[in-house]
């Protein structure tokens, strides 16, 4: 089953630096979207508040959720939005539908359908470069304009219609019981099929009130004020379920119980749910998730699994409103993105079904005796605002590496010159050349200005194989579009080997494995590798690429006919995969091979030379590791000028270790052994062939 994005729709809006940091925070989470209302006389300009975000962050999808017809006219909407796609280039979403609190607070009436429909179309218009009539002397066009999808949040019939007839996408609000949902899914898909659209092609998404609570009743009861606050809108909805309400008018309740502004938005949401006590509590059950982390799991996978289709987002609105600033360990941003999305991702991706039938596949299992290590996840995805005082040491070392002049290549410490010759190798690197430009060409504006290098460029040696965001630069294979990905791709291919390739996507594709097992999707993946271009790809001028990830960093660089691929680092922890989609993958048998073979044939001492001491082994892991380090070259040079680059990055703790640098900028050739205990724990040895120094990867 396709993995939705998720997203939450409630940050710090005190002020626009705490929202923009807040977003932030969302995003190194692992949250894949932040969903903004936009209700003026409630919070501060939406859009302000979106630039503010877009200014701090890199992935995230910013998103209105949702703006309206009433209190901006479409064509200041449509001009705010492209403003905001300028400063968030391809992850910018326009949320749009009726209005609900926003134009009611404001003693106004929420947008009729067709109202509705009319600014969608001239929207879409506006913000795809066309002239739109609009009654003015002239066709009025928006000279910024950006393709942003619109998606047009409904619950009902007419609307869900004429949404699937000219949106982008739909964002279902109708609760979460399956006959609501299924019952929305075919309005938006007949609407498409009656405009002559592939209903396949409009985009689902739904938002779910997420009543986070684990006291069973006071859940209960603000689920019931949940399920009143979707009766008095949209009544209609208690007919699929099968409900009935069976009290006073809701409009009557609200003014004799003082309710305001709704049943959803009440201060006291406790206070609210007990005015319609009189609801069943499968009310509650229809309309909103409820209970603690592992109920909303449960629950979340049920209503995701039974829908007729899947989503490609989903908004869960937290309830009650999250406290400014919200508690960085126990509020609901952080206990959801801890607690809920990882194994609601891992069930999803293991395709299992729950709800009378198959429960979902659980995520793989170390074996008996071993567990997955514990510690405060590090975001793979966005740099931190603070890091672990470990790691901040690791970069304030990597910058101060980074600020030394490269030297040279290393012998006993000593820089041996000479050691490579510019000269013409007949091998031609032609198909190398006009895959790096067909990358290029496929990339926009933004995108080449995070993804292209001057060849000068220091970036070549601010990588770092650890998993955590702390150096990494260039544009992220899990940002790109499949066909740009694909070029990528087929970058790294033309400069490899056929077996180099293999290994380098069976190292990402293992990077995948440790998601499933951790679960923890802002740490890993299968596309979190950044690639940069460094130079002009030319077939006779220097240039050259970088990958940069988790266990898989490749220089290379690119002289004419001579290519030199160093420093290279292959690692993987886990080496194997067995089941699931990669299941079968394994790398670096053959290296393993070598370096059993290389201790077996040193003497005792040699042995023990070569060996880390025993006080400083590591501890057994969950995962069998593997990390191959090469400082090699396919040809033989690299010009003076063209700074061959280093990592950055020092081993600090047993939670991250890299391989160790040298401070001079240098790294010394290296070939690791293994020896294996209990079929997964290992010990990995780093032999230097010049210091005898060693590294640990576990």
């Amino acid at each position: 089953m396709a993995l939705p994005r998720f997203g939450l729709n409630r940050f710090d809006a005190r002020s626009v630096d705490a929202f923009a940091a807040d977003v932030r925070r969302a995003e190194t989470l692992g949250w894949d979207a932040a969903f903004q209302p936009d209700s003026q006389l409630r919070r501060r300009d939406t859009y302000v508040l979106m630039a503010a975000a877009a200014r701090v962050t890199e992935r995230i999808l910013l998103a209105t959720l949702l703006s309206n017809p009433v209190n901006r006219h479409p064509t200041v909407t449509a001009s705010s939005i492209a403003t905001i796609d300028e400063l968030a280039p391809g992850r910018t979403l326009l949320g749009w539908g009726v209005g609900d609190t926003a134009v009611r607070l404001a003693g106004l009436k929420p947008a009729r359908v067709s109202e509705l429909e009319a600014s969608t179309r001239l929207m879409r218009a506006l913000l795809d470069g066309r002239a739109v009539d609009v009654g003015a002397r002239e066709p009025a066009r928006l000279p910024h304009h950006r393709p942003v999808p619109i998606w047009i949040a409904a619950g009902g019939p007419r609307t869900l219609r004429m949404a699937g007839g000219v949106a982008d996408g739909v964002f279902i609000r109708v609760g979460t019981h399956q006959a609501n949902i299924t019952r929305s899914i075919e309005e938006i898909r007949a609407g498409a099929a009656a405009a002559g659209r592939d209903p396949s092609r409009v985009g689902l998404g739904a938002v779910f009130h997420t009543v986070l609570v684990e006291e069973p009743t006071r859940a209960l009861t603000i689920g019931k004020s949940m399920a009143a606050g979707y009766y008095e809108y949209s009544p209609m909805l208690f007919g699929p379920p099968r409900l009935s309400w069976s009290g006073p008018d809701p409009e009557k309740l609200k003014r004799e119980r003082n309710v305001f502004p709704d049943f959803h938005h009440a201060p006291d949401l406790e206070a609210s749910g007990k005015v319609v006590d009189f609801l069943p509590d499968a009310a509650a059950d229809a309309f909103c998730l409820r209970g603690g982390p592992a109920e909303i799991v449960t629950q979340l996978l049920a209503v995701l699994q039974s829908a007729p289709a899947a989503f490609d987002y989903v908004c869960l609105h937290p309830i009650p409103n999250p406290t400014a600033p919200d508690d960085p360990e126990r509020g609901f941003m952080a206990r959801v993105a801890r607690e809920v999305l990882p194994p609601v991702r891992a069930a999803l991706g293991a395709g299992g079904r729950i709800g009378g039938r198959a429960m979902p596949s659980p995520p793989p299992s170390p074996p008996p005796g071993l567990k997955v290590r514990q510690r405060t996840p590090v975001s793979a995805r966005a740099r931190q605002q603070e890091l672990p005082p470990q790691l901040q040491k690791y970069v304030e070392t990597g910058e101060a590496l980074v600020a030394e002049p490269f030297k040279g290549i290393t012998a006993g410490g000593r820089v041996a010159p000479g050691l490579f010759k510019i000269q013409k190798t007949g091998a031609s690197t032609r198909q190398i050349t006009d895959a790096a430009r067909a990358f290029v060409d496929s990339l926009s504006e933004p995108q080449r200005e995070r993804a292209l290098f001057p060849l000068e460029s220091d970036a070549w040696r601010r990588w770092s194989n650890i998993h955590p965001y702390l150096m990494r630069h260039g544009l992220s294979l899990d940002e790109m579009s499949p066909a740009q990905r694909d070029r990528a791709l087929a970058l790294v291919r033309e400069s490899l080997s056929t077996q180099g390739f293999k290994t380098a996507r069976d190292v990402m594709r293992l990077n995948e494995l440790v998601l499933a097992i951790t679960g923890s999707q802002a740490e890993y993946g299968e596309w979190l590798y950044w690639l940069s271009v460094m130079g002009i790809p030319s077939h006779d001028s220097p240039w050259g690429w970088q990958i940069d990830g988790h266990h898989l960093i490749v220089n290379c660089f690119v002289l004419g006919d001579q290519v030199v691929m160093t420093p290279m680092f292959m690692g993987s922890e886990p080496v194997a995969a067995t089941e699931g989609p990669y299941g079968g993958t394994r790398v670096f048998q053959a290296e393993e091979r070598q370096g059993l073979a290389l201790m077996r044939a040193l003497t005792p001492e040699q042995r023990q030379r070569a060996s880390s001491p025993p006080k400083s082994s590591p501890r057994r892991s969950a995962t069998t590791s593997r990390c191959h380090t090469r400082a090699s070259s396919q040809a033989t040079s690299r010009p003076p000028s063209s700074a061959c680059c280093s990592t950055c990055s020092r081993r600090t703790s047993d939670a991250f270790d890299p391989a160790i640098p040298r401070r001079d900028g240098t790294r010394s050739n290296a070939i690791s052994t293994t020896r294996t205990s209990r079929g997964w724990a290992a010990l990995t040895r780093t032999v230097s062939s010049t210091t005898g120094s060693t590294a640990r990867s576990f």
